[in-house]
Order: structure tokens, then sequence, then C-alpha cells
């Protein structure tokens, strides 16, 4: 996966958003370094969208502090 195609996956339905999504080069970095580790990249475009519609992850989302 290369660094311009990030932008496009995660943005693949940006007419539906109510907030804008905008990418930084850092943030296309790790998520290459993501794909190529093997992370499932359907939980990080979840999230992706989540945000863009809502504003705010839902606490499932969210680290636990133990």
């Amino acid at each position: 996966m290369k660094k311009s195609t990030v932008h496009n996956i995660l943005t693949k339905n940006s007419q539906k958003f109510s907030y804008s999504v905008d990418v930084t080069n850092q943030f296309k970095k790790d998520v290459v370094n993501c794909y190529y580790r093997g992370l499932d990249m359907n939980l990080l475009v979840t999230a992706v969208e989540i945000l863009a519609t809502e504003g705010k992850l839902p606490a499932e989302y969210k680290p636990r502090h133990y």
C-alpha cells in the first residue's frame, strides 16, 4: 500500500460525513506500517467513519484503565 492511497481509502464515502477528515503525512506513514504488519484495516476505517459522522468514538474504542 502506498501513502497516496491511504487518504482515498479513509475518505471513500466522504459525502455522508458530518466532519471532514484531514490526513497528515505521519498518519499516512502509520497506516502503511499497520498494513504491512498485517493488522485489520477494517477496524481503522470503521473508527475513522465513526469519528467523521459522530465526532467522537464510543466508549468501547477507548482504552481501559486498570
